[in-house]
């Protein structure tokens, strides 16, 4: 069933993004790339389970993301960056749902998270002294209920 746009509408109109934090950072340089080689970046993406207060008036919504650097030939790690991300959003739970929750997360949160997560590692690449890494663009695709 596809979800109501007035009923979600009004979902987001009432939102508020909280805070956004970085509670888990590190990144490692474990050998400089020579220049003759092409690093192939590993990106791994997902969100974890979200947190609720006990009222339902804030979710956290927390996503890791680990890039590796690795060499083309052999597959040999240069470097590796993880970071963990909380954004707290507080809701009105009399005009919330699971679904409505969980299309915001998939549809909304991500494109607030993934810039937040593009700084921090164009930050960790100055910190390891190697040229910065610019995320790949996010694409959302609408699942065939919501199409």
């Amino acid at each position: 069933m596809p979800l109501d746009k007035t009923v979600y509408d009004n979902f987001i109109r009432e939102l508020e993004i909280v805070n956004v934090t970085i509670p888990s950072a590190s990144w490692q340089l474990f050998d400089f790339p020579p220049n003759e080689i092409t690093i192939r970046n590993e990106i791994e993406f997902h969100l974890e389970d979200t947190i609720l207060s006990e009222d339902r008036s804030l979710v956290t919504i927390p996503a890791k993301l680990r890039l590796t650097g690795k060499g083309d030939d052999e597959g040999k790690k240069f470097y590796e960056i993880f970071l963990l991300q909380h954004m707290t959003v507080a809701i009105n739970p009399e005009h919330s749902s699971e679904e409505i929750l969980e299309a915001y997360i998939h549809r909304n949160a991500l494109l607030t998270m993934v810039p937040v997560f593009r700084e921090q590692v164009k930050y960790a690449c100055f910190q390891m002294g190697i040229p910065p890494l610019i995320l790949p663009a996010l694409k959302l695709i609408a699942s065939k209920e919501e199409s």
